[in-house]
């Protein structure tokens, strides 16, 4: 298993990863979420990443009364920012930051100075499975552009009618990039 951590010095959050031998060779660790679904039936969480870190969120949304089969799993995505976009002068220069259908968006005027690259690999749209009801709650309460630090694993998801595999980098972009966050913990910092 290995690590990703996130850290904040001054609004600029950056990504490293950490290896360990020990953990790299352990097996993965299985989550049986049934309770979560009353009607898809026993599904699986299965770990890849341990994750720990400050994320400042961007941008919320809910699924939780959509048709979506994993809504009563996966109730919310939350978009993190590290890096430049963690910077409020450069998410107010974009034109619009907006989640629909399970993606995030961003666009930008043709006076934007930055980089879209730095963009594109400085946020995540990140599917958010709550690991029980106090944390479902505090997911519900999240305030867009505020700081929080967060522990839980990246995970994929099987059920009997679906499988939803967790993107295994916050570096990647398209289809299949996002993260899949059984949070444990979560703590407001701002």
């Amino acid at each position: 298993m290995k690590y990703l951590f996130f850290l904040i010095p001054l609004f600029l959050i950056s990504c490293s990863e950490r290896y360990s031998e020990e953990i790299i060779n352990e097996s993965p660790q299985i989550f049986e979420v049934d309770y979560f679904s009353k009607n898809i039936g026993k599904c699986f969480l299965e770990s890849n990443y341990y994750f720990e870190g400050k994320v400042k969120v961007l941008r919320k949304k809910s699924y939780k009364d959509t048709s979506y089969p994993d809504n009563e799993i996966v109730p919310y995505d939350l978009v993190f920012g590290w890096g430049i976009m963690s910077d409020p002068k450069i998410i107010l220069s974009l034109d619009n930051l907006y989640q629909k259908n399970r993606w995030y968006y961003y666009s930008w005027n043709k006076d934007f100075k930055y980089n879209l690259k730095e963009i594109k690999y400085s946020s995540d749209n990140v599917h958010v499975i709550p690991v029980n009801s106090l944390i479902f709650k505090q997911i519900e309460n999240i305030k867009i552009g505020d700081i929080y630090y967060i522990q839980g694993y990246l995970v994929d998801l099987y059920c009997p009618t679906f499988k939803r595999i967790s993107s295994k980098s916050f570096f990647d972009s398209g289809n299949g990039a996002c993260e899949q966050l059984y949070v444990e913990y979560i703590k407001h910092l701002n």
